[in-house]
């Protein structure tokens, strides 16, 4: 683990320990599913946690000590708590070994949708501090019975919120030859086929692919300017041939992982395809010869 992941972990855990010590008479720790198991088996417990929900065949859905990410949002991966387990079942830490799925994380079943909308959503998983409410169960269990542990969640709350700003695009006309991306969004066929000149929030990350939003939102942060986890909301249309050399005059995160601000292109328009990495834009909006220019950040 680098030392930038692993301070991202740390500061997970910390923000867990912290939280448990402000209310000590207050929810369980996950460390005390994972150390005692025996003891709350077939019991009904309010712990605190991070929660982990990541896409795929199978997916993940976990509750864990904390996790690590590459830059504070993005690439969350799990880190488990390290414990030694006796015959009898009970457990204790252990210093000396890195924690495994098995003994050192909790699945969960049921997890609120509700409650994911108030926590960290990078295009690639759900992640943040909570408490849950639910039974607490052991056996075998997730993809293959990987894990020891189980809850099936009753209720639930995120311990931190993310406050997400939303730039918006303003509904009103853009002036004689131009048709605004409301518009075009209203009324997809009836400019299908046809050069038109319209403006919106221009959209790329690698996840999106290049995309004409009706809004983008990010979460709050002193520390970026242009925001943390941007995504491209609303309406959405698939752009291409969109300038390299301007996307520098946008909002534009570290490493390129993303690049957002308002453009106005003039290109064809086209409707009822599959557009984007996993065909999930019905419209197209192709850009003509370069012709784009920035509107605003």
């Amino acid at each position: 683990m680098s030392l930038r992941r692993m301070q991202f972990a740390i500061l997970l855990v910390a923000a867990l320990i912290l939280i448990s010590c402000s209310a000590s008479s207050g929810p369980t720790m996950i460390y005390d599913l994972t150390q005692h198991p025996n003891t709350f088996r077939n019991k009904e417990v309010t712990v605190l946690g991070t929660y982990l929900w990541k896409p795929g065949n199978p997916g993940t859905a976990v509750l864990l000590p904390g996790l690590s990410t590459s830059d504070g949002v993005n690439d969350a991966q799990p880190v488990y708590a390290s414990v030694v387990c006796a015959a009898n079942g009970e457990c204790s830490p252990n210093t000396t070994a890195v924690g495994v799925p098995a003994t050192g994380a909790v699945w969960l079943d049921n997890f609120p949708a509700a409650v994911s909308a108030d926590l960290h959503r990078p295009s690639d998983s759900v992640w943040g501090v909570v408490q849950v409410t639910g039974t607490f169960e052991t056996g075998h269990f997730g993809p293959g019975g990987t894990y020891n542990y189980r809850m099936n969640v009753r209720q639930a709350q995120a311990m931190q919120k993310v406050e997400r700003v939303v730039a918006a695009l303003p509904n009103k006309p853009l002036g004689a030859g131009k048709v605004t991306f409301f518009e075009l969004v209203d009324h997809p066929d009836q400019y299908a086929g046809q050069q038109v000149t319209t403006q919106a929030y221009y959209f790329w990350s690698p996840a999106t692919s290049g995309t004409l939003a009706e809004k983008v939102s990010r979460e709050q942060s002193a520390d970026a300017p242009a925001g943390l986890n941007p995504r491209p909301e609303g309406r959405i249309a698939a752009l291409d041939g969109f300038p390299p050399d301007l996307s520098k005059q946008l909002n534009v995160g570290e490493g390129n992982s993303f690049v957002w601000g308002v453009v106005e292109v003039t290109g064809k328009w086209e409707t009822n395809g599959k557009w984007g990495p996993n065909g999930e834009y019905k419209e197209h909006f192709v850009i003509d010869h370069g012709k784009a220019k920035i509107i605003s950040k």
